[in-house]
């Protein structure tokens, strides 16, 4: 009867390790890439091509860009980047308007967005 005990707590228990386990590592390895591309990265400009947003709290949002840009070697690259913006600033992360990124030279899809975080001064 006990062994029924063991099964009961120890599932919940070990998926429970399981997901903070798989978060702490996917955290590192973004993390990873983003330390990358910022030591690494190209600059570049990229046109808004749309863009989604969803309420972020506390007058932000967070917002998904489908932009077009240019690597190095001239290939047009169509890509999608997320960003925090301050709900001021809609204005300026519409279609057609230019937004600064830095991409991974190796892999020109992996960017980070040269936008400051609305909450950081």
């Amino acid at each position: 009867m006990h062994w029924i005990l063991y099964v009961v707590y120890g599932i919940p228990i070990g998926l429970f390790s399981f997901l903070i386990g798989y978060l702490l590592v996917r955290d590192r390895k973004r993390n990873r890439i983003k330390q990358n591309i910022q030591c690494n990265g190209v600059d570049t400009t990229a046109v808004i091509t749309k863009a989604r947003s969803r309420s972020g709290g506390a007058g932000c949002l967070n917002i998904t860009l489908e932009i077009t840009y240019r690597t190095e070697t001239g290939e047009e690259v169509r890509n999608q980047a997320d960003a925090v913006i301050n709900a001021m600033d809609t204005a300026n992360y519409q279609p057609g308007k230019t937004v600064a990124l830095r991409y991974l030279k190796s892999d020109p899809l992996k960017v980070i967005l040269d936008i400051p975080h609305p909450l950081r001064r």
